[in-house]
């Protein structure tokens, strides 16, 4: 028996990690079976999600641009360049069905089953500074609620159990980019 015969076709989602996570997203808006998407930071490279939605609920797990911002990067805690991605600008932040957390402490590899294998020098430098145990519950923790809610009927309420329970996941809004719109437009406040 085939994965796809055994499946659920009324409960897909799509997941992925980097390239992956932002291949995940453009995927699974063009996949009519798609119900929901995550990416584990994932950059996105798709021009037609720029300013756009991507009508599925969507998890977006970064790694720390704030304590850990890569060379040359903001690390301004109120903006993240996938803030141009996956809703309109006018309404970035408002669409409660795409959620966006930073992970405090990880780097982009930390993400990968590596941050469990590789220790020793240089872990903090691959993987950053938070624990590999708390790193992958966090994930796990998280991304499970996600897909209860959307996948079975669940509700908003375990994810947001996770997020406090958890000091390092932290809600990230890009209400800068839906200002940013809005001053573009001549408007004098944001939504």
């Amino acid at each position: 028996m085939t994965l796809l015969a055994a499946g659920e076709p009324r409960r897909l989602g799509f997941m992925g990690m980097s390239f992956g996570g932002a291949v995940a997203a453009s995927t699974c808006k063009l996949v009519e079976q798609c119900r929901v998407v995550i990416d584990l930071d994932g950059s996105n490279y798709d021009p037609t999600l720029f300013n756009a939605p991507v009508e599925r609920p969507l998890l977006l797990m970064t790694s720390d641009w704030v304590h850990l911002p890569l060379p040359n990067r903001p690390s301004d805690p109120e903006f993240n360049f996938n803030d141009y991605a996956y809703e309109p600008w006018s309404q970035a932040g408002l669409n409660p069905d795409v959620v966006r957390l930073r992970l405090d402490g990880i780097r982009h590899m930390g993400y990968t089953d590596l941050i469990l294998l590789l220790d020793g020098p240089g872990h903090d430098s691959r993987f950053g500074i938070l624990p590999p145990g708390i790193a992958v519950e966090a994930i796990g923790a998280s991304t499970l609620a996600f897909l209860d809610q959307y996948l079975k009927g669940g509700d908003r309420k375990a994810l947001d159990e996770v997020i406090e329970s958890t000091p390092v996941l932290h809600i990230h809004s890009p209400a800068s980019v839906r200002c940013w719109a809005a001053a573009g437009k001549g408007l004098s406040r944001c939504l």
